[in-house]
Formats: structure tokens, C-alpha cells, sequence
């Protein structure tokens, strides 16, 4: 018996539900990928605000001056969480 949000897995003596996975089944890079050819068709286009919602959304790109501003106020624990967000 299947639905939309589950799986059922009859057997002999259980029942079991398994979930759906959810997300993207693409491989990490190929949607990181994906997400950079997105960001350099809206530079190129000049669409500046959809850039910048989605490279905040995304994370696949890294800003180096955003980095030094965080590391020149001394908020160490951004920094590393900021660089930890883009390997």
C-alpha cells in the first residue's frame, strides 16, 4: 500500500512506514553547480536583488569581504561558522 507522504512495506509477520526521502536527488556538487550558473546568469542579467536573496539562501557563494568584516569585529565564531557553510 503506497501513499503520497509514505511508503508501506507489508511482511509476513510487521508492518513497517518509511518516508520519502525529501529534497534534491542530485548529487552536492552538481547542485552546487546548478546554484553558481544560477548566481552568474542573474549578475550577468542585472538582476542585483534575486542575487543577492539567493546567495543568501544558497550559501554557494563566499563573500571574502564579508569574511573580513566579521574576522576585523572579532566575531571569530561567524567567521568559522561562515567558512564552515561554504567547504
Amino acid at each position: 500500500i503506497a501513499s503520497a507522504a509514505s511508503i508501506v512495506v507489508m511482511d509476513s509477520s510487521k508492518v513497517e512506514t518509511a518516508e520519502k526521502p525529501s529534497g534534491s536527488v542530485d548529487h552536492p556538487c552538481v547542485e552546487r553547480l546548478r546554484h553558481r550558473r544560477l548566481l552568474a546568469f542573474l549578475r550577468d542579467q542585472g538582476f542585483h536583488g534575486a542575487y543577492a536573496e539567493v546567495t543568501r539562501k544558497t550559501g554557494v557563494h563566499m563573500s571574502l569581504r564579508h569574511l573580513r568584516g566579521l574576522v576585523e569585529r572579532g566575531r571569530w565564531a561567524d567567521a568559522i561558522a561562515y567558512l564552515e557553510l561554504h567547504l
